[in-house]
């Protein structure tokens, strides 16, 4: 599976704010975002990594889905079955509590390239995906909050949309409203595996009186 690098360069006048927000990014899935998976914060904390000057996000394009079964925002994301890996075109299936080994489908099972599902899904449950980040961590990036009505085939589309964003109250492993207006959106094309980007002012450590900070 390919490995991403997204570089972000931040402004010697910002790290020296000491603000309490943190660098957060989230990945779109199936249209939508709602974690976040990795992040960095200004200011020293115990529970998030040092914000430098040049930082890197990194992550592999490796899946692991489970069930959890609380889907409101705020809640912890705690998994109601096992985490099964999993790969584009395969569907793994639920029964009592637990999710089958997947398995490869027939083409044209998913309508979407990079798709994989949980077939089986009830109504009770819902479907999360997790993805493996720097040191061989996993994280979760997306929880299905739709309500489904019966047994359910639960069909999940990672995209190569990111969502950068500075925010105070957040964690990773937790359920969040996100929207692409609350940060600066990253794409990666087909066959891109490396980005840049800088937060900070037109001229770098050097604002203008009135100049806010912003991504370039």
């Amino acid at each position: 599976m390919p490995s991403f690098n997204l570089t972000v360069s931040i402004d010697k006048a910002i790290l020296n704010t000491q603000s309490s927000d943190k660098l957060v990014i989230a990945r779109k899935v199936n249209g939508s975002l709602n974690t976040v998976f990795d992040g960095y914060s200004i200011a020293a904390s115990s529970d998030w990594k040092k914000l430098l000057s040049t930082t890197e996000f990194k992550w592999t394009e490796n899946f692991k889905v489970f069930l959890v079964s609380s889907v409101n925002p705020g809640d912890p994301i705690i998994a109601s079955t096992n985490e099964v890996e999993i790969s584009p075109n395969y569907l793994t299936t639920y029964d009592k509590n637990q999710l089958s080994n997947p398995e490869n489908q027939a083409a044209g099972t998913f309508a979407k390239p990079g798709s994989f599902g949980i077939a089986q899904v009830p109504m009770e449950l819902y479907a999360a995906v997790k993805k493996s980040t720097a040191g061989g961590a996993w994280s979760t990036i997306y929880v299905d909050r739709d309500s489904h009505v019966g047994k359910t085939k639960i069909t999940l589309q990672p995209q190569n949309e990111y969502l950068l964003m500075w925010k105070n109250e957040v964690s990773t492993e937790t359920i969040w409203v996100l929207a692409e207006t609350d940060g600066q959106m990253v794409v990666f094309a087909n066959g891109e595996t490396t980005k840049m980007i800088r937060y900070g002012y037109a001229k770098p450590d050097a604002p203008t009186p009135d100049e806010e900070p912003t991504w370039y």
